[in-house]
């Protein structure tokens, strides 16, 4: 029997990183106020890879990481809201693979102000999907459609620091700990520590969780 150790990558002023694979972290954890991520999308076969390298995602063949990481972040968010980005391209599947603990409450877009590549639709926005957990306090008030220059130095699905802070001020009222079960280059880490908030980020990729912590060594970090 193999029980796995969990040692934070990295832990400082109310911020831990776990390296791992989530559905070996998340049973561990304690309850936490939001989820805020950005799982894989299950569109591997449909672009092929990302960057002009080509880049690819761990868990980004098919949906059932996205799916099964929310099944058990359902668990852990027992009276507050999880905010997933999905692709528009799986819609269909992304929904009727949703646990049935999680009730749907509308979307955010993020429109990136720049096309993707493509042929017939060029994608310039990601979907946010908004579920409640529970008696989830209220959101602060948000327009639908946010608008940010992508990113991608870091990881190919790297999200814009701006964004992610708006989405906890949205979303993360309150003291709770904010997770993210698919931190990439710790974006969503970053914005807790700007923000002040404690927060709980797991990534499968050693070399983003170093790039996380080196971003979160920084005192200032410009939006």
């Amino acid at each position: 029997f193999y029980h796995w150790k969990m040692t934070p990558y990295y832990e400082h002023s109310g911020i831990t990183i776990y390296h791992g694979n989530c559905m070996d972290v998340l049973p561990q954890l304690p309850k936490v106020g939001l989820v805020l991520t950005d799982p894989p999308y299950g569109i591997e076969g449909l672009v092929g890879g990302y960057g002009r390298e080509g880049r690819n995602i761990e868990g980004d063949k098919n949906l059932i990481a996205c799916h099964d990481s929310l099944s058990q972040c359902v668990k852990l968010c027992d009276n507050g809201w999880i905010l997933c980005f999905y692709s528009c391209r799986v819609t269909p599947e992304f929904f009727a693979g949703i646990d049935k603990g999680l009730k749907y409450f509308g979307e955010l877009i993020w429109d990136k102000r720049a096309p993707g590549m493509g042929g017939a639709l060029r994608y310039q926005h990601e979907n946010i999907a908004i579920f409640k957990i529970g008696e989830a306090q209220a959101l602060e008030p948000e327009f639908s459609i946010l608008s940010y220059y992508r990113q991608g130095i870091d990881h190919p699905h790297e999200k814009p620091l701006g964004l992610m802070t708006a989405l906890i001020t949205f979303a993360g009222a309150g003291d709770g700990i904010i997770l993210d079960p698919f931190m990439g280059s710790g974006t969503t880490m970053r914005a807790a520590k700007d923000l002040n908030r404690k927060a709980i980020g797991i990534e499968i990729d050693e070399r983003y969780c170093e790039i996380a912590a080196q971003r979160l060594r920084q005192e200032v970090f410009d939006f």
